[in-house]
């Protein structure tokens, strides 16, 4: 069964899927299933899923996956966060 999320830690999760999805489409013009691929291949472990997930708002995911998803387009988490006005 398919746990609720609370609507402000819902909007949390929309908020960093965007900011997530616009550094992707900013940096590459891959879609996330190539991106997820050719950044695994880099040594980065964010599967396809979490990605998803991650820009998607759509489900919990590890935060490390974000760090590095992060790290991979040298963003720092706090100023991360300030763009998603967190």
């Amino acid at each position: 069964m398919k746990k609720d999320i609370d609507p402000e830690l819902k909007e949390v999760l929309l908020k960093v899927g965007n900011q997530v999805r616009e550094l992707r489409k900013n940096n590459s013009d891959k879609g996330y299933l190539k991106f997820a691929e050719d950044i695994q291949k880099q040594g980065i472990q964010v599967s396809k899923n979490t990605l998803y997930r991650v820009e998607t708002g759509s489900g919990d995911y590890n935060l490390l996956s974000l760090i590095s998803l992060l790290k991979h387009y040298n963003v720092k988490v706090s100023d991360f966060f300030k763009e998603c006005g967190l």
